[in-house]
């Protein structure tokens, strides 16, 4: 039994607060439900085949903002340049970054019918990360493998990268946005990322 002093407080934290949900105890459970918000999002967006890209992006930016940590992916893409670079180039590599990624789900995830989106398991990958795995069933019977991974920020599970069949977005990107500074420099990554959002809209 609890020594008095140590079963008391236990007592009344069960008394007013209960017992801890399944998703506050089991890491998977919570980061599954996260990715199944998003998903969830994705399809109420895709629902009017008249909507724009821009109204998609209306609509997707507070919950792809919710779901993802967006700080810490567009730092680690940055990471082997970050000292290089001012503070006020790091912000608008940020806005920019943000924008790029809700704007591609607003522009590639449409027209998707009940059902495309299904979660086929989660693994405990460490302490402070999960994988959820799922699936996107394509009109033409095809099926894209989409396996995200989250980590636990501040007590609030967020995706920080996509695999796609095998392929990590985050990496791409980290490789491409090196590669252009380098040859090119910052301001010329600016240019790239705006063009990239200009041809998705």
């Amino acid at each position: 039994m609890l020594p008095d002093r140590l079963a008391w407080p236990a007592l009344i934290t069960i008394a007013f607060f209960g017992p801890a949900s399944a998703a506050e105890s089991d890491p998977t459970a919570a980061a599954t439900a996260v990715v199944e918000e998003l998903h969830a999002a994705l399809l109420q967006a895709s629902e009017d085949d008249t909507s724009s890209v821009e109204q998609r992006v209306e609509l997707l930016t507070p919950v792809v903002k919710k779901c993802h940590d967006l700080d810490y992916m567009s730092k680690f893409v940055l990471r082997r340049h970050l000292n290089e670079l001012s503070a006020a180039e790091v912000g608008e590599f940020q806005r920019l970054f943000e924008r790029l990624s809700i704007t591609s789900y607003a522009s590639r995830f449409t027209n998707l019918p009940e059902g495309s989106l299904t979660t086929t398991g989660s693994e405990q990958l460490r302490a402070d990360r999960v994988q959820v795995d799922t699936e996107l069933r394509l009109d033409d019977g095809r099926i894209v493998t989409l396996s995200y991974t989250l980590q636990n920020s501040g007590g609030d599970w967020r995706i920080i990268n996509v695999v796609a069949d095998g392929v990590s977005d985050l990496a791409l990107r980290r490789a491409e946005y090196s590669s252009i500074i380098r040859k090119k420099g910052f301001a010329a990554l600016l240019d790239h990322i705006s063009a990239q959002i200009a041809a998705l809209g």
